[in-house]
């Protein structure tokens, strides 16, 4: 009767030690994957702060090339203005 409770209580044991080793594969996978997880999560802020610049250097210059259009138009209408005084103008 003893031996049975002491054979018993070995293979609880037994299973106890294989579940805590099989645990404790499963957490350093998991440790693994949480790290390797957390560089992509990284790389991922890096790439969106890069596009965020981008996208803002982009805003800039599409405000530049707005304004430069302007200008030019601006530019044109005067040339135009002066060219028809230009042509109402008698030189003799």
């Amino acid at each position: 009767m003893e031996l049975e409770k002491i054979n018993l209580l070995e293979q609880k044991i037994s299973r106890l030690l294989e579940n805590y080793s099989s645990l404790k594969e499963e957490k350093s996978c998991l440790e693994q994957k949480t790290g390797q997880l957390e560089k992509e999560l990284r790389e991922e802020r890096e790439k969106g702060e890069l596009l965020r610049e981008k996208i803002q250097a982009a805003e800039i210059l599409e405000g530049e090339n707005k304004r430069l259009r302007e200008d030019r138009e601006a530019a044109r209408q005067k040339l135009e203005g002066i060219l028809e005084k230009l042509e109402r103008t008698d030189f003799n």
